[in-house]
């Protein structure tokens, strides 16, 4: 994924940890929902487990998006990186779905029975499952890396093992193009730069800087990915005019927009170049509006 000319005729329509809205996040169902509902490209997270896997979830725990206090009680801690590959993939990730129905779609009737039955019992995918799925849709993903914290390795080598875990996975598959590396760690973006600098690389940030541009060249990324709060800010605005006026080789990617007239409104902007939605079908259908 590239800021070439044909990757800005219009805004990036980028699922936020897939159709997360519609099913369970970061998931392959997810992920294949996005990809029907006409999304660029999805959006998932990767972190480590105790014996150095990657696979994708979000939080820090298990807890919210999976049964394990079901499957595993008493564990003295819930963290991803407490557990192995082989005890995650014990787990049912999408249960919890129907239960929470986090954007309230179950409730509307937006979401048929027959769906919600096929979520019940998936598992958290590993990456090279995620990387998979993607290349066989001939599509695209933006891979978020988190580092968290584990037990027996300092966080060095933790850096190390999901770095070079990931850039060896992408090359093995081949998929230096379909990927984008983005992170709130700047190193973590950084080391993957000086792993292969092929592959795309974004960051993102929580709150302004002041030299957004410096902060991409000092890291050897591409995107800029800011909060949707800050894009009416004067300095927001003021920070988004810095990167676009450097040279066109930046872009600026908003997270996270689900409201209808958000996205609209900022599907417009000039100085922005992508949006992550949890609605990506919400989002299409706006830009096949827009023209």
């Amino acid at each position: 994924m590239t800021l070439d000319e044909d990757s800005t005729k219009k805004t990036l329509n980028i699922a936020h940890r897939g159709a997360s809205s519609i099913a369970p996040e970061n998931t392959l169902i997810a992920a294949r929902k996005a990809y029907q509902s006409g999304a660029d490209l999805w959006e998932l997270d990767v972190q480590l487990t105790r014996d150095n896997r990657l696979v994708v979830i979000h939080d820090e725990t298990l807890v919210r998006t999976t049964n394990v206090e079901g499957v595993y009680p008493n564990r003295n801690s819930y963290k991803v990186a407490d557990f192995t590959l082989g005890e995650i993939k014990t787990l049912d990730a999408g249960s919890w779905f129907e239960v929470d129905d986090p954007s309230g779609e179950i409730a509307r009737g937006n979401i048929t029975g027959s769906d919600i039955e096929s979520y019940r019992g998936i598992k958290v995918p590993t990456l090279r499952e995620a990387l998979e799925l993607t290349g066989t849709l001939n599509w695209r993903v933006n891979l978020e890396l988190k580092l968290g914290e584990g037990p027996g390795i300092t966080l060095e080598e933790r850096s190390k093992a999901l770095t070079e875990g990931v850039v060896s996975l992408v090359e093995e598959l081949g998929m230096e193009e379909e990927v984008v590396v983005s992170s709130f760690d700047h190193s973590l973006v950084k080391t993957v730069q000086e792993l292969n600098h092929k592959i795309p690389r974004g960051i993102l940030v929580k709150e302004l800087q002041p030299s957004p541009v410096r902060t991409l060249q000092e890291n050897g990324a591409k995107f800029y990915g800011v909060p949707c709060s800050v894009i009416d800010q004067v300095k927001g605005r003021e920070t988004l005019r810095k990167i676009h006026e450097a040279d066109g080789k930046y872009g600026v990617l908003v997270w996270t927009v689900n409201n209808s007239e958000s996205l609209k409104r900022l599907a417009t902007d000039p100085l922005v170049n992508g949006l992550f939605t949890d609605y990506p079908q919400r989002f299409t259908k706006l830009l096949h509006e827009l023209g």
